[in-house]
């Protein structure tokens, strides 16, 4: 199990690193630093 932050996490590589880790069972916890809301 892990955790992960992520600076940036509305750009295009940030939005694709924030789904796989979202859809990864392995991961307890996504916190998203940005400047931009993260929207569905």
């Amino acid at each position: 199990m892990f955790k992960a932050i992520i600076i940036g996490g509305t750009g295009a590589t940030g939005k694709q690193l924030l789904n796989q880790l979202i859809g990864n069972q392995n991961c307890d916890l996504v916190t998203s630093i940005g400047r931009r809301p993260v929207l569905d």
